[in-house]
């Protein structure tokens, strides 16, 4: 945050009820947001139109500036970093108007490239996970970058497929980058290591409710050139997404289901409304997002001269697979370990190349 501008607008983003519309009200009443960094609260805020909220939490204020130290000195705690709208590691194409302020662990944006949003349903059922893998490692074996919301199901699978192809994908969370649940937590050491990328408006400390889930929707189809909803039932978040892809006329695709499959009538629905196309194989999303040529063959995972060594208790869990195929309540019960660090376990089998997971949630040891 070098400049007084920059610092400005990260403080004022901090602050309940502040959004967007807040912060253009203040440039246009201010002529820019820097001018307010060093000066008392108290002689500004009367001028201002503020939400009751925003002038509650700028009341306990003396000045911006000092809010702005303290987000840049938790963020150098953390780990994060703030990027804005034109920054080189913003992800493009995202309109600033949707969120002003990224907070980032990773690589971030980089270079421009196509990207496409797979989403869907938190419980799919049996082999959609495994199908939106494959298609994920296809996509970025093409060049693409995979961006999801890093939830359990259809989201972890599309960034795993990613990493497994050795591609890039980025997540946007609906809390602080810190305030990740536990079941999103799987990703955090296979993204360090593999350089995804997390993506938060929201400040530290931010804990997700249905809110924030909301408000993170659009910046999933936002930083997408389209968006793919894998299984959606009718009161799924994925359907937020489409609903913002639409608004934003990004080209919106849905992996077709049974008309009477639960977890796919929502996006069935978007199908039968006109506002989706059939998504049919990768080749379908190459065409949606303006590209045109062959897809490469996915590399999955590593060979295996190529595994390295895993930790004591995956290797613990690599002992049970050898005798047979798995599932999470079987490998529970054999190895005595408690379903998050199993799965932790399983993705870091998967990504070294020692585990695929087969239809059906089973997992078995590679050849």
């Amino acid at each position: 945050m070098e400049t007084a501008e920059r610092r400005a607008t990260a403080a004022l983003w901090t602050l309940n009820g502040v959004g967007p519309k807040t912060l253009q009200g203040l440039e246009r009443t201010f002529g820019g947001l820097g001018a307010l960094l060093g000066v008392p609260v108290r002689q500004w805020e009367r001028r201002a139109t503020l939400t009751d909220r925003a002038r509650e939490s700028l009341s306990e204020l003396r000045s911006l500036a000092e809010v702005a130290d303290q987000l840049e000195a938790t963020l150098r705690r953390l780990g994060q970093r703030v990027v804005f709208p034109r920054d080189a590691d913003w992800p493009p194409p995202l309109p600033g108007a949707v969120a002003p302020v990224l907070f980032v662990v990773g690589p971030g944006g980089g270079a421009p490239r196509r990207r496409v949003a797979l989403v869907g349903t938190r419980h799919p059922e049996p082999g959609v996970c495994e199908r939106v893998r494959r298609l994920a490692s296809e996509l970025v074996s093409a060049g693409l970058v995979v961006v999801s919301g890093g939830a359990e199901g259809v989201d972890q699978a599309a960034h795993f497929g990613a990493l497994l192809g050795r591609g890039e994908t980025w997540a946007f969370l609906g809390s602080a980058i810190e305030q990740m649940d536990p079941a999103q937590r799987v990703l955090w050491k296979p993204f360090k290591e593999r350089g995804g990328t997390f993506f938060s408006q929201f400040p530290p400390g931010t804990r997700a409710d249905r809110t924030t889930f909301r408000r993170r929707n659009p910046l999933i189809s936002g930083a997408s050139d389209a968006v793919l909803v894998a299984r959606a039932p009718v009161k799924s978040g994925a359907l937020i997404t489409a609903e913002a892809a639409v608004a934003q006329r990004r080209p919106l695709l849905v992996f077709p289901g049974d008309p009477w499959n639960l977890a796919a009538v929502g996006s069935n629905q978007l199908l039968h409304a006109g506002v989706a196309t059939v998504c049919l194989s990768a080749a379908d999303v190459i065409r949606a997002v303006g590209l045109k040529g062959a897809i490469a063959q996915p590399t999955l995972g590593v060979s295996a001269a190529e595994r390295e060594p895993v930790s004591e208790d995956a290797t613990a869990v690599l002992k049970v697979l050898d005798r047979h195929p798995a599932d999470i309540d079987e490998l529970v019960a054999k190895c005595g370990l408690e379903s998050g660090r199993l799965s932790a376990c399983l993705v870091e089998l998967q990504l070294a190349g020692y585990v695929v997971q087969k239809a059906g949630g089973r997992f078995e040891k590679s050849q």
